[in-house]
């Protein structure tokens, strides 16, 4: 499977069912994406609700993956998936070497212990198989107006509480350097083929400052099972956010290579 050329407008697609701050971080996944082929059977691994697949995707998917049965259950209305796994990463109950591709956005992260969930992709990868990861950098917790004002002003101590309080708020228990990341892969029998650091500090400082304006859709999401309390009223509103919402992105054509606050991997057998 491939994205079309002219592929859908994904800010518009993404600010239709998830807040401004998720819509920018994971419309950034999507074009890096974009320019990769998508060799079936694909798996969604910690597909969560299905939104991504929706989006991105322009037909169903083969399996979706997660250890949330609620999340699953909310993927199945998406209609996004042939078959969806109520399983953790570490036990996919797939046959080795069954699949062509796996994508995983932003999910390995909050996971406490990877290595098993590693191990299980690369068993299940065919030969010549790629696992698309997207991960956060050791700048992810820096990037943030709270932990660089603390810093700016000498409290050293100080900041690094903050990020010790911002990973366990958001329940991060890994971000490493590019070359970190490269040998927890290595470990576990995974090579990297293809790498690119993206979200600038801007990026992430305006993500960070969108945080607020997102809690609504974080409450609707926990009650509802959904980003929304009023999906046709949000719908409506797109077209008056998007002028301004596409300022705030990334250039598309601009590497970012300062204090990358997330990376790219394509992976494949080591």
């Amino acid at each position: 499977m491939t994205v079309p050329p002219g592929s859908p407008d994904f800010l518009a697609r993404y600010l239709a069912r998830a807040p401004l701050a998720l819509a920018l971080e994971r419309v950034q996944e999507c074009r890096i994406l974009a320019a990769k082929a998508f060799e079936r059977p694909i798996l969604d691994l910690g597909c969560g609700d299905g939104v991504f697949a929706e989006v991105f995707f322009p037909e169903p998917v083969d399996y979706g993956l997660d250890p949330d049965p609620a999340e699953i259950a909310r993927a199945r209305t998406a209609n996004r998936y042939l078959h969806l796994l109520n399983s953790g990463g570490n036990s996919i109950p797939l046959g080795n070497a069954s699949v062509g591709t796996i994508v995983c956005n932003s999910v390995l992260e909050h996971i406490p212990d990877i290595d098993p969930v590693l191990k299980e992709s690369a068993r299940i990868l065919k030969p010549g198989g790629r696992l698309y990861l997207t991960l956060p950098t050791d700048c992810f917790d820096r990037n943030t107006w709270a932990s660089l004002a603390l810093e700016l002003a000498g409290l050293s101590g100080a900041a690094a509480s903050f990020r010790r309080f911002y990973n366990r708020f958001w329940h991060h228990h890994h971000a490493h350097d590019i070359r970190g990341w490269t040998a927890i892969f290595a470990r576990n029998g995974l090579r990297v083929a293809d790498c690119l650091p993206y979200a600038s500090r801007r990026q992430c400082l305006i993500d960070d400052a969108l945080v607020p304006v997102a809690l609504p859709g974080l409450f609707a999401k926990k009650i509802l099972g959904r980003w929304s309390w009023f999906p046709p009223l949000r719908r409506l509103a797109v077209p008056l956010i998007l002028p301004v919402a596409r300022r705030l992105l990334d250039p598309a054509d601009r590497p970012v290579t300062d204090r990358p606050g997330l990376v790219f991997f394509e992976l494949t057998h080591g």
